[in-house]
């Protein structure tokens, strides 16, 4: 009976979606669960077991208050922590942790709970950047301060090497970008990428190899170094395409998650929305 209810404890700890573990205070990892294995992003409990508990901290301030808190009240509950995974992106999670002690009253450990709530975390922080580009886009003096609106709130969310928005008119067949001075230089849409969207009228998510093949058959023409991944969304005002947001990746092949992509049609379709009121 012994030997079952361990195992159903194993099983339990093992299988449960949140992290647990116990570490020193000194922060030496004790135990963990593979929930908290892949959270952090490692490749085997064995592998984060040898990691300090103090570096998967983003701020080592944090630690120090955690620890003191700890101490002070025996118990946290709901704390929220911004933590960094093993590739140095953050983490953010809420946080459940108590002291084990000795018979003298000495720390032992501590255990505790995390859970990941970062894409909570972010998709708030993505309503209130898009809150405040419907903002400008409604009360801005013009469309160069609308473009440094949307550069600035969305530069979180926006991870990627390069990134622009091209302006389109139908009537002309142009394309205009936004120089270092805020005054937009058109150019004729041509056999470029970004008027291959146009064309399509939806996303296009290319790769090196894609866009390589496509300059072959002449498809499209060459401008430029080829990054290993290509992404334009178009901008629409009611049903026209008015713009494309573009983003490159020089390095990454796979630089885009169907959560990256999702995220990013919401934001095209927030600053279509927004450049398309501009101009009215």
């Amino acid at each position: 009976a012994l030997r079952s209810s361990e195992k159903r404890l194993r099983s339990l700890y093992e299988n449960v979606p949140s992290g647990i573990y116990q570490t020193t205070p000194s922060g030496k990892f004790i135990a963990v669960n593979q929930a908290l294995v892949r959270m952090f992003g490692y490749d085997s409990a064995e592998e984060l077991l040898t990691a300090d508990a103090r570096d998967l901290y983003l701020n080592i301030a944090d630690r120090d208050h955690y620890r003191r808190e700890l101490e002070k009240r025996g118990r946290i509950s709901g704390i929220e922590l911004v933590l960094k995974r093993k590739d140095g992106h953050p983490l953010t999670v809420l946080e459940h942790a108590y002291v084990t002690c000795d018979k003298k009253g000495n720390t032992l450990y501590y255990e505790g709970i995390l859970t990941d709530i970062s894409e909570r975390v972010r998709m708030e922080q993505l309503q209130q950047a898009l809150h405040r580009i419907a903002v400008a886009g409604h009360t801005g003096p013009s469309l160069p301060s609308l473009f440094n609106t949307v550069k600035e709130q969305l530069a979180p969310f926006l991870r990627w090497e390069d990134s622009f928005i091209a302006l389109y008119s139908k009537g002309t067949d142009t394309l205009s970008l936004l120089d270092v001075n805020d005054q937009f230089r058109a150019f004729p849409a041509g056999k470029s990428l970004t008027a291959y969207v146009v064309r399509k009228g939806e996303l296009v998510l290319l790769s090196h190899e894609e866009i390589e093949h496509m300059i072959h058959v002449g498809e499209i023409e060459a401008t430029g170094a080829i990054p290993q991944t290509w992404l334009g969304i178009p901008l629409r005002a009611e049903s026209d395409i008015i713009g494309i947001l573009v983003l490159r990746d020089y390095n990454n092949e796979a630089a885009f998650s169907e959560e990256d992509l999702g995220m990013l049609e919401l934001i095209g379709r927030q600053i279509g929305l927004s450049i398309g009121y501009r101009k009215a």
